[in-house]
């Protein structure tokens, strides 16, 4: 299973978040890069499954895993204004493929996180978590189990 940053930034283990939905695992094991990329990319191939009405979160069904691409906390509230997503359901999708464009400015001017959160769907395995990389680049990979 190989999982790739979605952006340029700083890489924290889900644990970290903000949020209990997220740092307690509920909805999976993951990471989180606090960034300002504006570009969202595809972190696995697959195909998508999930679009949210409210643009911030996407999921996608890969070979091995899904996963669920989500910006900030709270974003739902701004009711997709910050979000363009550039894939549909149904869609296939490739690595590095953009999902959407974020305005983390809109989203900061709210006064909410933007920061852009990968959750393994429904996978428990914090050991895939053990090496997470500080800094990562767009498309970097960050679990490679």
């Amino acid at each position: 299973m190989v999982i790739n940053s979605p952006c340029k930034g700083t890489v924290k283990d889900l644990k970290y978040a903000k949020d209990k939905v997220f740092s307690q695992y509920m909805m999976g094991v993951g990471f989180y890069v606090e960034t300002d990329d504006k570009d969202i990319l595809s972190p696995v191939e697959g195909k998508i499954s999930y679009v949210a009405e409210t643009k911030h979160a996407i999921l996608i069904e890969s070979e091995d895993v899904n996963i669920m691409v989500h910006v900030g906390l709270d974003t739902c509230a701004l009711k997709g204004s910050p979000f363009t997503v550039f894939v549909d359901e149904g869609e296939s999708v490739k690595v590095g493929q953009k999902l959407m464009e974020v305005d983390h400015e809109l989203i900061k001017q709210n006064g909410l996180n933007s920061d852009v959160i990968v959750v393994l769907v429904e996978n428990n395995d914090t050991s895939l978590l053990d090496d997470l990389v500080d800094f990562v680049e767009a498309g970097n990979v960050v679990i490679n189990r």
